[in-house]
C-alpha cells in the first residue's frame, strides 16, 4: 500500500481539491478549488481527522445516507456531530475540501486505487470506517513523541504463554479496574452468522457473547466437536452476562488478535502496553517519571504559534502528562 502522502499527491487521484501530508508533523494541508476566487489553503491535524472518523462511526445512522456530496447536508452534519473544534470549524466554511480530505483518508486506508477515486462520494461502510480508524491510529503513532526506556518505569502486571488465556486476563483486568470506561465502549448488540447475540469493542469485533442468563458450558461451544468458543466465566453489564471470546490470534491480523488488542489499549488505556518476551506475552503498566528532574526548562514559559488544528493543545497536554501534572 502507498504511504498516505504518496496517495494524496498521486496524479491519478481525480480531484479539484489538492492536499498533502505536512512534512514536519501529523497534519494535512488542503486547498479549495479556487472557483470562487483565489485558492486558499487550510491545515488540519490527523488527530482531528481521526476524531471525525469516530464521530461518523458513532453517528452512522445519520451519516449513512450522505455518501454523495451535498454541501448543505454535509455542512449541517459536520456542525452537529463533529466534536473536534478545528474540524467542526473548517467543515462549516470549507465543506467540500474537508469532505474530500476525509474521503481520501478512507480510500487510502482501504486500498482504493487512485484512478478509482471520486471526490463527490465517500465510502461510509462501517468496515471501511473501522479500517480507516485503525490505519490512521497507526499513522498518528509514527508522529507521536515517545519516551525512551530510561524515561519510563514499566511495572509488570502479569505474563501468559497461551494467547487465549492472556487476552482473557487483560480484558478481565480492565473490567475489574476500569469497569465504566470499558463498558462505555461496547457496541450495540449484533447477531452473527451463528445467530448469536454479540457485542464488540473498538478493533475487537464480536469479543463478547451476550446472554440474559448464565449459560451452561455447552452453549458456549459450536460444531460437531463442541469446540469451546467463549470462556465460561462471564462479566456483567446491566442485566446481561458477557462471555469473553477465546478465539484469539497471537499476531497482527484483522479481528481478534494481540495486534488489535494493542491498538485498543493505545487508544483507550494508553498507560498499559503488551510486549512479547521470548515465548510469553507480558502485560505492563507504564509509570512515567517526573521529567523536570531530568530536563530543567531554561525559562518558566513557552510560546506556541500555529493556526487551528496543528496540535498546539495536544502538545501541551502531552507535556503535562509526562511531568505528572495531568490526571490520567
Amino acid at each position: 500500500m502507498n504511504d498516505f502522502n504518496a496517495y494524496l499527491k498521486s496524479s491519478d487521484l481525480s480531484s479539484k481539491f489538492s492536499c498533502e501530508l505536512g512534512s514536519q508533523g501529523g497534519y494535512v494541508n488542503f486547498k479549495n478549488s479556487g472557483s470562487r476566487g483565489s485558492v486558499k489553503e487550510f491545515t488540519v491535524s490527523l488527530s482531528s481527522l481521526l476524531q471525525g472518523l469516530y464521530d461518523i462511526k458513532n453517528n452512522l445512522s445519520y451519516f449513512s445516507h450522505l455518501t454523495n456530496y451535498i454541501e448543505k447536508e454535509w455542512r449541517d452534519a459536520g456542525s452537529e456531530y463533529f466534536k473536534d473544534l478545528a474540524l467542526n470549524s473548517i467543515i462549516t466554511v470549507q465543506t467540500k475540501p474537508c469532505f474530500t480530505t476525509l474521503s481520501k483518508l478512507i480510500s487510502w486506508a482501504n486500498n482504493v486505487k487512485e484512478d478509482k477515486f471520486d471526490d463527490s462520494t465517500i465510502d461510509l461502510n462501517i468496515n471501511s470506517i473501522a479500517v480507516a480508524i485503525q490505519r490512521t491510529e497507526k499513522l498518528i503513532s509514527s508522529y507521536t513523541p515517545f519516551l525512551s526506556a530510561k524515561d519510563v518505569d514499566k511495572k509488570k502486571i502479569f505474563t501468559g504463554i497461551r494467547v487465549r488465556a492472556f487476552a482473557h486476563d487483560v480484558i478481565t483486568y480492565l473490567y475489574k479496574n476500569y469497569q465504566q470506561t470499558l463498558l462505555d465502549e461496547l457496541s450495540d448488540i449484533y447477531v452473527n452468522e451463528r445467530e448469536e447475540q454479540t457485542r464488540s469493542l473498538p478493533f475487537l469485533k464480536g469479543i463478547f457473547l451476550i446472554s440474559d442468563n448464565e449459560n451452561e458450558k455447552e452453549k458456549l461451544c459450536s460444531g460437531k466437536d463442541k469446540t469451546e468458543r467463549f470462556f465460561d466465566q462471564p462479566i456483567q453489564y446491566d442485566s446481561e452476562f458477557l462471555y469473553i471470546s477465546n478465539q484469539w490470534y497471537g499476531d497482527d491480523r484483522q479481528g481478534m488478535s494481540v495486534g488489535n488488542l494493542k491498538i485498543f489499549l493505545a487508544k483507550f488505556f494508553p498507560q498499559y502496553l503488551i510486549k512479547k518476551e521470548d515465548d510469553a506475552f507480558v502485560f505492563l503498566h507504564k509509570k512515567k517519571q517526573n521529567l523536570l528532574s531530568l530536563h530543567q526548562l531554561p525559562k518558566p514559559f513557552i510560546l506556541l504559534a500555529g493556526i487551528s488544528g496543528t496540535g498546539k493543545t495536544r502538545f501541551v497536554r502531552q507535556q503535562a502528562e509526562l511531568i505528572g501534572s495531568l490526571e490520567e
